[in-house]
């Protein structure tokens, strides 16, 4: 299940609403305790995991029987936890929310350089096969990213299959599983397909 790209405009009323709604299901204590360090963390990367977990455990409080909803509920003979966690209908539900993080660089680029901005904004095992070469003096947003310390050489679409992957064998075997894929950015979008559905581009070498 993937879920959205964020409002930057609203986020904090949407936080609001959504806090508002889960305090219809659980005590202010329980959201405090789970949420406050969480939202007052200067690290982006863990604020966005927090919007969308709020945001992911209100759907959950409508999607879950009256009374059942939990957060962060111990996992049996496990040390990890569910995200959210409660009952429908009868079976047990757990839901784990993961966020792709893809903070884009910024830097001056002429129009003339637009193509292969765009190029560099693909994927790696897509722009490569675009024949018409980078000016000698092009810095493109592929070479802002390796000057990252945060630098991950592979395709996108790899680290969120990995992510996915770890999510998918922390499943319970007992219980029914969602994993909410969070989409700050919409360049995560075709990355996410590929993914999922597999690349729709590869590499060849040639002789």
């Amino acid at each position: 299940m993937c879920f959205g790209i964020l409002d930057t405009d609203k986020v904090a009323n949407d936080i609001e609403k959504d806090l508002r709604k889960l305090q219809q299901h659980l005590k202010v204590e329980r959201l405090i305790t789970v949420f406050r360090s969480k939202l007052l963390n200067t690290n982006d990367n863990q604020f966005e995991d927090a919007v969308y977990e709020v945001a992911i455990a209100a759907v959950g409080a409508d999607f879950m029987d009256n009374g059942t909803l939990e957060l962060e509920k111990p996992i049996s003979g496990s040390n990890g936890n569910s995200d959210i966690a409660g009952q429908r209908s009868g079976h047990s539900w757990r839901i784990e929310v993961t966020v792709v993080h893809h903070h884009v660089p910024s830097f001056d680029a002429s129009e003339e350089e637009g193509q292969a901005t765009m190029r560099a904004m693909m994927e790696r095992h897509d722009w490569k096969s675009i024949k018409h070469a980078n000016p000698p003096s092009m810095k493109t947003m592929a070479d802002v990213a390796k000057g990252n310390p945060d630098y991950n050489p592979n395709p996108q679409s790899t680290t969120i299959f990995q992510t996915l992957d770890r999510k998918r064998r922390q499943c319970e075997v007992d219980a029914r599983n969602i994993i909410v894929l969070g989409l700050p950015l919409p360049l995560s979008d075709l990355p996410s397909e590929h993914a999922l559905t597999g690349a729709a581009f590869v590499e060849v070498g040639s002789e």
